[in-house]
C-alpha cells in the first residue's frame, strides 16, 4: 500500500512534517498531532495502523511544520476547523471513521468524538491540565517573549530523532489557545459516546498526571480502556515504548470497526 503523492508543501521543516495520507482500506484513521509539532510525530502510528488495513490522514495544523513565527498568526479557531474540514472529507469517502491524536490532538480528536461520534477516539497524552508554569501569564510573557524557548529534558534522548520534528521554542501568546481547546474538550466529555482509549505515561512531564483519569471519568462512553505507559516521555508516538503503544491502538481500533459493520 503506496503513500499518497502529494503537492510539495513550501517552507516545510522536512518533507516528513507534510500531511499524508497512507492507502488501506473502506475504514479511515484520521491522526492530529500537537502543539508545535508536526505529522512526523503521528507517521509511525499511521504506518502500524495502514498495516492493519486502514487508511489513515495525517492532518498539518495551520502554523505548524514550518516557522515557529507561523503559528502566533494561528489560533484555536485554525486548529479546530482544519480537524472538522478533515473529518468530514473522510466521512464522505470512507465506511468508518476513527480519530487519535497526540497532546493537543487528543484534545482535538475529543471535541471532534463529541461533535462527529466516530467509529473510535484514542488520546496519547492529551492534557486536561498543562504543567507549563508561563501558561497563566500568557498573554503577558507573550507580548514580551513572543517564542520562548523550550526546557531541554535529559528523557528527550529516547525520542526517535527521525520523527522529532517540530518547534523548538513556544509561540507563548498560543499557550491561551492551548487552554481553550482543553476547557472545551471538558466542557464536551460527556457528549463523547463512542468507544475511547487514553493511553499515557505515568511520568509525562507536559501535563496533569490525572488527564487520562478525567477523560474517562468525564466520557459518556460504554467501552473506555486506558493504557499507562512508564517512560517520562509527552511523544508517547516516538518513544521506545511504541511497541506496547501501537499494538494497543490498533486492536482496539479493529475492535471498534468490527462493531460497525
Amino acid at each position: 500500500m503506496a503513500k499518497e503523492k502529494q503537492a510539495p508543501q513550501a517552507g516545510l521543516l522536512s518533507p516528513l512534517a507534510a500531511d499524508f495520507t497512507l492507502f488501506g482500506g473502506a475504514d479511515a484513521v484520521l491522526l492530529i498531532h500537537g502543539f508545535t509539532g508536526s505529522p512526523a510525530h503521528m507517521l509511525k502510528l499511521g504506518t502500524a495502523l495502514q498495516q492493519q488495513g486502514f487508511t489513515v490522514r495525517g492532518v498539518l495544523l495551520t502554523g505548524h511544520g514550518t516557522r515557529a513565527e507561523d503559528m502566533l498568526k494561528a489560533s484555536w479557531e485554525d486548529w479546530l476547523s482544519d480537524v472538522r474540514e478533515a473529518y468530514d472529507a473522510m466521512a464522505a469517502a470512507f465506511r468508518t471513521v476513527s480519530v487519535a491524536g497526540l497532546s493537543m490532538g487528543g484534545v482535538l480528536s475529543l471535541i471532534l468524538a463529541a461533535e462527529k461520534q466516530p467509529a473510535c477516539c484514542v488520546t496519547c497524552s492529551a492534557p486536561m491540565g498543562i504543567s507549563n508554569p508561563f501558561a497563566g501569564a500568557a498573554p503577558l510573557i507573550g507580548k514580551i517573549l513572543p517564542l520562548l524557548p523550550k526546557r531541554k529534558k535529559a528523557a528527550d534522548q529516547l525520542l526517535d530523532p527521525d520523527y522529532d520534528i517540530g518547534y523548538d521554542v513556544i509561540p507563548t501568546p498560543r499557550l491561551t489557545d492551548l487552554k481553550t481547546l482543553i476547557r472545551m474538550a471538558k466542557e464536551r466529555l460527556s457528549g463523547v459516546r463512542c468507544p475511547v482509549l487514553c493511553a499515557q505515561s505515568q511520568k509525562d512531564p507536559d501535563i496533569s498526571k490525572d488527564s487520562a483519569d478525567v477523560i474517562l471519568a468525564g466520557v459518556s462512553s460504554a467501552r473506555k480502556e486506558k493504557l499507562t505507559l512508564t517512560q517520562p516521555l509527552h511523544v508517547i508516538t516516538i518513544g521506545p515504548e511504541t511497541d506496547t503503544l501501537f499494538p494497543a491502538v490498533c486492536r482496539f481500533m479493529l475492535d471498534c470497526t468490527k462493531e460497525n459493520p
